[in-house]
């Protein structure tokens, strides 16, 4: 069994295991550094969640002005859909994007980030073989234990943290308050948009 506890302390670039990856993580997210916690993430990760906010987005699921939204698009690219259709993603920057999609829905105040429960988390059980680990994010609320699944990735020598589809829709889930609708609810309309 290995423990690792998510306290506050300098985040460090080099992710060279899956303990200093979920530690630059809790940092990011504490600090509100979006663009770190997206560069924490694996590759497919970011295009799963850039995707999906995207989505959700352009739904105006999200308490923010459409103007900004699109404004936003423009700007990394994705005011083309019609034309391009899902491969308009292909050339986004995603840490960018989601850097600046995060920034934006953190000024509604309406949100407390993606993953906020891994903040304070300690990760147990880490099991790592050929260049993948999983392991348990374990919190405790109310004198609770609570345990989720993590799942990492090494990639060129560095570590990443992979994202799980539930893990995505729930981060999505946290910040839709106004809709009030089950996760599998937003999930199955995401489904149904182009850029999926």
């Amino acid at each position: 069994v290995v423990l690792a506890s998510c306290r506050a302390k300098d985040p460090t670039v080099i992710h060279a295991s899956p303990e200093v990856v979920h530690q630059a993580l809790c940092n990011a997210i504490q600090a509100k550094d979006w663009q770190k916690m997206a560069d924490c993430w694996t590759p497919e990760s970011r295009d799963m969640m850039a995707r999906d906010l995207a989505a959700t987005a352009a739904f105006g699921l999200f308490d923010v002005p459409q103007s900004d939204v699109q404004g936003l698009f423009k700007r990394h690219g994705l005011d083309d859909v019609e034309r391009k259709g899902p491969k308009v993603f292909d050339d986004v920057d995603k840490v960018a994007f989601l850097a600046e999609m995060w920034a934006l829905l953190e000024k509604t105040g309406d949100h407390d980030g993606p993953m906020p429960g891994i903040v304070g988390s300690t990760l147990a059980n880490l099991k790592v073989e050929d260049g993948k680990a999983t392991g348990d994010l374990v919190t405790t609320q109310d004198g609770k234990e609570h345990r989720q699944r993590i799942e990492f990735h090494q990639i060129d020598g560095r570590w990443f943290v992979h994202l799980i589809r539930t893990q995505t829709a729930v981060a999505l889930w946290k910040i839709d308050r106004q809709a009030e609708r089950p996760v599998s609810a937003l999930a199955e309309q995401l489904k149904k948009n182009d850029l999926q």
